[in-house]
């Protein structure tokens, strides 16, 4: 998890490059901050709610999202379209290829925000496997799962003929 971290920190420093105009890059900057702080205080809260059980609330910007996902997605999607068609068919590009390279080099740095989030989603996978490898049975005492699930259901007892067979083995 480190190393991805450290490679997306890096490729975020190289997507800054393609990036002329120095007040976007101001911006970008600015939003992968906000990003990668958000990302540290979430996977943080989600470890101790994870460890300690205390009780968990969603982020009220998330829930304000989740509500009104329909409507973002309805106003967002025209106006990435239109920004998007707009770079392509602009005169500075000289083919369709390098229009649509060059359109997206401009949003690199954002779409390497948008992965850091696969970095929260991981933080809490690696934290939930390290309990469940170090402390298993109070892993599964803490979360409620039943000796069956979390084992296994038992093996049929052996007949007479068939404990003969394993001695004998």
């Amino acid at each position: 998890m480190l190393g991805f971290f450290m490679f997306m920190l890096l490729f975020f420093k190289f997507s800054q490059l393609v990036i002329l105009t120095f007040a976007v890059r101001v911006l970008y900057a600015v939003i992968f901050i906000a990003v990668l702080l958000f990302i540290l205080v979430k996977s943080y809260r989600n470890a101790e709610e994870m460890v300690y059980g205390i009780n968990k609330k969603r982020h009220p910007l998330v829930e304000w999202m989740s509500r009104k996902s329909k409507v973002l997605y309805a106003i967002l999607v025209p106006i990435g379209s239109l920004v998007y068609f707009i770079k392509t068919v602009s005169e500075s590009a000289g083919d369709l290829e390098t229009k649509m390279v060059g359109s997206l080099l401009g949003v690199l740095p954002l779409i390497c925000s948008a992965v850091l989030f696969v970095f929260l989603y991981f933080s809490g996978v690696m934290i939930r496997s390290y309990y469940l490898n170090k402390y298993s049975e109070e892993f599964r005492q803490k979360f409620g799962v039943e000796k069956e699930v979390w084992y296994g259901l038992k093996p049929f007892p052996l007949g007479d003929e068939d404990q003969a067979k394993q001695k004998s083995l």
